[in-house]
């Protein structure tokens, strides 16, 4: 039998770690996840730490972007690699930060619109023009950055 803890909710001895079905709702549409965490069997409430939100985030970002039309995180990272830039190189050039794309790409958060509307332009567009003007962005970029070294990994 598992042992239980005390609830922070209740008061009751009756939390688990337990992995359940949660519904999330966003604009008319449902999406049941598999959502770990600390559940209440006397209340119904749940803790859930960072690790178990990160769990599901991807699968719920993926979901809450093909509602509005947005890129998903998998769309992103396509695009980049498709740009044959790493995640680094990206978040120089298109701005966030050095773990920006990360962030996009596992879920974590959704990438601003200007960027995105560029991402979906590149994307639709390829072409060598496409590829000098990134390659000639990569090479200004080096003096903000430092030299590219050597080949990255674009995963």
């Amino acid at each position: 039998m598992t042992k239980k803890t005390q609830c922070p909710i209740c008061g009751e001895f009756e939390v688990s770690r337990q992995i359940r079905a949660v519904t999330h709702t966003f604009k008319g549409h449902k999406l049941e996840v598999m959502q770990p965490g600390e559940y209440c069997d006397a209340c119904g409430e749940s803790v859930l730490s960072p690790a178990d939100l990160k769990a599901t985030a991807k699968e719920i970002e993926q979901w809450r972007s093909e509602i509005l039309g947005r890129l998903t995180p998998q769309d992103v990272k396509r695009i980049r690699n498709g740009l044959k830039l790493n995640q680094k190189e990206a978040g120089a050039i298109f701005g966030g930060g050095p773990n920006a794309f990360s962030r996009y790409e596992n879920g974590l958060a959704r990438i601003p619109k200007a960027v995105e509307f560029l991402f979906k332009m590149l994307d639709q567009y390829p072409n060598e023009t496409t590829s000098k003007a990134v390659s000639s962005v990569i090479n200004l970029s080096h003096f903000v950055s430092g030299p590219r070294k050597g080949k990255h990994a674009h995963g």
